[in-house]
């Protein structure tokens, strides 16, 4: 979903292919704010009601987190976690990476890439 000119607040979230017997992955771009974050909680709770608990998310579209979206990955993982499933990062941009070494670990988040970590 192409981001529109005048939201530069905006998050898009897609579903990637899944590989057979994979995770679900759910592509991300634009920004992950408070707006966002509600936009996530949603999409996780959409594939934990359609019985897909392990997911993982491609931030490579994600130029910027906010606080509100760092505690929606981790309200994300919990939730995946509780249903007996997995969340997981990957291709994270350096701003995104930024983030999350200044926050802290994420609980129960994985992160795929062998140079993600904060």
């Amino acid at each position: 979903m192409p981001r529109p000119a005048d939201a530069s607040w905006f998050l898009a979230i897609d579903r990637g292919d899944d590989p057979a017997g994979g995770p679900t992955v759910l592509l991300l771009s634009g920004r992950l704010g408070t707006d966002g974050a509600r936009g996530l909680a949603h999409a996780v709770d959409v594939e934990i009601a359609a019985r897909n608990y392990n997911i993982t998310l491609d931030l490579s579209g994600i130029d910027y987190v906010s606080s509100a979206g760092l505690a929606a990955l981790s309200a994300a993982a919990d939730a995946l976690r509780q249903a007996g499933g997995t969340l997981s990062l990957t291709r994270l941009q350096e701003p995104v990476r930024l983030a999350l070494s200044l926050s802290g670990p994420l609980e129960h988040v994985a992160l795929l890439d062998a140079d993600a970590s904060p």
